[in-house]
């Protein structure tokens, strides 16, 4: 005949078995998730040295475009604003003579 104590005891050992089960299965399935994720971040990680040489190789290439693009841009605005200046000496006009300074 089994007890009620005895029953309860079978219950909660049952039950606690179960929930540990539980956990460890949760716990490994974490595990193993994160242990794909680490493979995943070393193979990644491994082959950045080439993906970061050919991506700042890009960056230096766009800032050697970008310097060349704004000095031609300065040189255009100025050799604009002096295109059309005369740097020669300007001629200076003859003044007309006053009507009093022709009578004397």
């Amino acid at each position: 005949m089994i007890l009620a104590a005895d029953a309860v005891n079978r219950v909660l050992g049952s039950g606690l078995f179960w929930a540990g089960m539980g956990v460890g299965a949760l716990t490994g399935a974490a595990f193993a998730r994160m242990r794909l994720g680490w493979i995943a971040h070393r193979k990644v990680k491994d082959s950045m040295p080439g993906l970061r040489k050919t991506a700042w190789a890009g960056v230096g290439g766009f800032a050697k475009f970008a310097v060349i693009l704004i000095a031609l841009l300065i040189v255009t605005l100025a050799w604009l604003s002096g295109h059309h200046v005369n740097l020669s000496p300007a001629s200076t006009p003859e003044t007309p003579a006053s009507p009093s300074s022709s009578t004397r």
